[in-house]
């Protein structure tokens, strides 16, 4: 027979026990915290990098248009589109090129509206199938001419490089090209820019 007394539980195991589950469920929503943010963090790089290339794409697509005319297109000004012509396409089917500063020269601070205003939609090939997919709106472009070449002198001859002031009047005009697009949200905005060369 065990005339022992049984020894009393103080329910330490049951206390270490609870603080281990609260420690193992901080670490766990901590962990699920963190990768919320890398998913987010993954999302907006995604819809940035649309955004780019979507902007990219609609530059091209005016350089494209730029390269194939073969008339010096003449600079418009904001007040030359009168009603019914009014921006983006100033009256005109197809792009329009601006004179230089004649929007004025924040393109990087532009918000969507002004560019839908005074940008010509992307359209690629020209038909309904060459959309871009997967953003919020179609990307935008805009022609800006920025100048002639300047006089130059070189070994001590003047030569007037500038189309209109040389006595053929044909020379290297310059365009800056900007094209713009949004992601899959408004909130979006990508502008990419370049600067075309071209003889007439």
């Amino acid at each position: 027979m065990n005339n022992k007394t049984p020894v009393q539980q103080q329910g330490a195991a049951l206390l270490v026990g609870i603080i281990m589950l609260l420690v193992m469920t901080i670490i766990g929503i901590s962990g699920m915290s963190e990768t919320i943010m890398e998913e987010k963090s993954i999302f907006n790089f995604r819809d940035r990098n649309i955004a780019e290339n979507s902007a990219d794409a609609s530059l091209r697509s005016a350089e494209a248009w730029l390269k194939k005319q073969k008339i010096k297109p003449d600079p418009k000004l904001v007040s030359d589109c009168v009603t019914p012509k009014t921006p983006p396409l100033c009256g005109e089917k197809e792009y329009i090129i601006w004179g230089n500063g004649a929007l004025g020269n924040a393109w990087a601070t532009y918000t969507w509206e002004e560019w839908s205003k005074y940008a010509v939609e992307y359209r690629g090939s020209r038909k309904e199938s060459s959309n871009i997919g997967d953003i919020y709106d179609q990307p935008r472009s805009v022609i800006e001419f920025r100048s002639f070449n300047e006089l130059t002198t070189d070994t001590g001859i003047t030569r007037n490089l500038n189309a209109d002031k040389s006595s053929q009047g044909v020379g290297w005009h310059f365009y800056n090209i900007y094209g713009a697009s949004i992601g899959y949200r408004k909130g979006t905005i990508a502008v990419v820019q370049s600067t075309f060369k071209k003889w007439y």
